[in-house]
């Protein structure tokens, strides 16, 4: 996804956020201040009403892209298992997945999705409510682009189509599949329940992407041809514009 977005904002200055654990959204945004009141663009993980810090009075639009919430919570087990510098990953290093999911360790495995549409209130509440969903459901409907990780290819080409993109060059990549099968259905119930409220968020995702998918003509067919392009030339493009990448940091002397 962030090599996509390299591709159409490179030269029109974006910025990535990816949140250090322990660093405030404000403390991000005071350390970076420089490049944020250049950008153009901002990718990463990060919450909504982070415009709020932004430098200056900004016009500015969201996109998302979400993912199924089992797939999520499951994903993000195992990543914070696999890496050391997780703020989790002490915690839960000798944990089974059952127990991790019934641990309550962390609200990022609480309705996550929804609480980072939602506000930064809500990420940081013990329980995620009902107006909670319905803030993040209002965000989620406000924004210009919505996708979802399980239709990865029909959402690039919606935000192609929507942002007027030039280029959706891209290598699949920090996939993270599990298999399901192995999991206990019961687990997968809980996981489920536990974040009833994503379920429904992630619901509405699909059908705003159905309802987008619907709006052009010749869908499957322009979908068709995107794809077989990507899979010609897209790692001759990725190759291509990662030297771009290159050569701009270093024209700008870092």
């Amino acid at each position: 996804m962030r090599d996509v977005f390299s591709q159409n904002y490179l030269f029109k200055r974006m910025t990535t956020y990816y949140p250090d654990f322990g660093t405030t959204p404000e403390q991000w945004v005071d350390r970076n201040h420089a490049n944020v009141s250049k950008s153009d663009a901002l990718f990463g993980h990060f919450g909504y009403g982070i415009h709020e810090l932004f430098p200056g009075n900004r016009t500015v639009s969201y996109g998302t892209m979400l993912r199924h919430p089992v797939d999520r919570t499951i994903s993000y087990y195992h990543f914070a298992r696999k890496y050391s510098e997780h703020y989790l990953h002490k915690e839960i290093i000798r944990m089974s997945l059952p127990e991790f999911v019934k641990s309550g360790v962390s609200s990022e495995i609480d309705n996550g999705q929804v609480r980072i549409l939602a506000s930064w209130e809500a990420m940081n509440r013990d329980k995620c409510s009902e107006s909670d969903y319905q803030l993040a459901l209002d965000h989620l409907n406000a924004m210009v682009v919505v996708g979802i990780q399980e239709m990865f290819d029909e959402s690039i080409f919606i935000m192609k189509n929507k942002l007027g993109w030039n280029s959706s060059f891209y290598t699949s990549k920090n996939v993270g599949k599990k298999n399901k099968s192995a999991i206990d259905a019961a687990v997968l119930d809980e996981i489920r329940e536990m974040n009833h409220y994503d379920m429904k968020l992630y619901q509405a995702a699909h059908d705003r992407l159905m309802l987008d998918i619907s709006n052009i003509e010749d869908f499957d067919k322009s979908l068709q041809e995107m794809r077989k392009l990507n899979g010609t030339v897209g790692k001759l493009g990725k190759f291509v514009w990662d030297a771009c990448v290159r050569l701009a940091v270093r024209g700008d002397g870092h």
